[in-house]
């Protein structure tokens, strides 16, 4: 019996009595065991563990369940172009950037993302620290806390083109209009397109905090930010609620100014809790990020010399995603969700785990979620120029672009039968 047989049958059940009545899921279960097992005494453990997965399935449909996270599109590419600007006035420090990004999905959909952010903290600076590129000059200990606030919007479209067209609009780049083949007799003047409204809005809130060291060849700093937000689907009403924890560590040296290795890592945590527009709680979700990146600066008298070095200063490396979803329609599953709810309100910010999530939530989620493990190759250019001085009180400027590609690499599921499979749909895509 197919998925999509399963899923007629269920829905059809439901919306004749609210819920699948019990009968009918016996029946089911005792039919499924039966061809499951005739089906491993034939064909072996294969065939067998897919009706497994097709019986797993039908038992969440029948409980009006979230029952496609297994199933849904990869990200396969995705660009990002940062711009970032830090003034800082005695004690005070302002910031704000903008970011565009675009996310290329299996499925052939694209997801188009703005956000802007805004932040403003306290900063202390012991010595004086000159940047222009990929060059570093000078000496100095800088350490700031503060506080910001992020609002974007992401837009789903179709296929490649739709998101040119798009990303044009967003840029307020005037679309021509499109008229008929002859030559008109006088230039028809074009027209700005607004974009088409979000599919998506969200925003975070939160504080940050930093602490930078620069000793003639070698540079280090520490960065950490915790943030609360949350996304609406403009479509469906839902709410995800969502926590974030950051912590990143930067490294380089220098033997001269404009050469060098440099390295970084960074480990993102992020807990979602999704909400229908009823009210009820849907789905339960963490993420768990990490990268590894790594480059070289080269003086231009040597990039001169090297086919491709033009493009750098160029940082390559490494990102693991693993993304946990626990459905939330079974008695048990809003029993677990609640107690982790509970255990928001003990959370502190820190250098530790981003919520104080229990062994039972994680046992849970091991055992009746699902579970996506993806890894990315990453490439990320970094331009700006800035300083900073003073001794305790300062004056210094910062402006940066960053600009991030990420390829899909590898890409796991483990679904609602627990059983482990590659998504062969995702790395054909890329």
């Amino acid at each position: 019996m197919s998925g999509d047989l399963l899923r007629s049958n269920f829905e059809r059940v439901r919306d004749q009595s609210g819920q699948a009545s019990l009968e009918y899921v016996t029946v089911l279960l005792v039919a499924l065991a039966l061809l499951g097992g005739g089906a491993a005494a034939a064909n072996g453990s294969a065939i067998a563990g897919s009706v497994v997965a097709q019986f797993a399935r039908a038992i969440c449909i029948a409980s009006a369940g979230d029952c496609e996270q297994d199933r849904a599109p990869c990200v396969v590419r995705s660009d990002a172009t940062s711009d970032s600007a830090a003034l800082v006035v005695s004690v005070v420090r302002l910031s704000g950037g903008r970011s565009l990004i675009r996310q290329r999905r299996s499925d052939g959909s694209e997801v188009i993302t703005l956000t802007a952010a805004g932040g403003a903290g306290l900063e202390l600076t012991a010595g004086a620290r000159l940047s222009l590129g990929a060059a570093q000059f000078g000496a100095a200990l800088v350490g700031s806390a503060g506080g910001g606030l992020t609002r974007g919007r992401s837009w789903v479209v179709r296929d490649r083109a739709a998101a040119d067209l798009l990303i044009s609009q967003l840029a307020a780049q005037p679309v021509p209009v499109t008229g008929r083949a002859r030559r008109p007799r006088s230039p028809v003047p074009a027209r700005r397109v607004p974009p088409p409204p979000a599919d998506i809005s969200f925003s975070e809130r939160g504080l940050d905090s930093a602490l930078a060291g620069r000793l003639a060849a070698a540079g280090v700093s520490f960065e950490a930010e915790d943030l609360v937000g949350e996304r609406l689907n403009n479509h469906t009403g839902e709410r995800r609620l969502t926590i974030r924890r950051r912590n990143e560590l930067l490294g380089d040296v220098s033997p001269l100014p404009a050469s060098g290795v440099e390295g970084g890592l960074r480990h993102t945590e992020l807990y979602t809790l999704s909400v229908s527009r009823s009210g009820v709680m849907t789905d339960l979700g963490i993420f768990d990020a990490r990268r590894w990146q790594a480059g070289v600066k080269l003086p231009d008298s040597v990039r001169s010399l090297i086919a491709g070095a033009t493009r750098l200063p160029l940082r390559r490396g490494m990102l693991i995603e693993v993304e946990q979803h626990l459905d939330l329609a079974g008695a048990e599953n809003r029993r677990i969700a609640a107690a982790f709810i509970a255990a928001l309100r003990r959370r502190q910010i820190g250098f530790g785990p981003a919520a104080p999530v229990s062994r039972q939530i994680k046992e849970r989620i091991a055992s009746n979620g699902v579970t996506l493990v993806r890894s990315y190759e990453l490439e990320t250019r970094h331009s700006g120029f800035g300083g900073r001085a003073g001794a305790g009180v300062a004056l210094g400027l910062e402006v940066d672009r960053t600009v991030e590609s990420a390829y899909l690499r590898g890409a796991r599921v483990r679904g609602l039968d627990g059983n482990w499979r590659t998504r062969d749909d995702c790395l054909a895509a890329r």
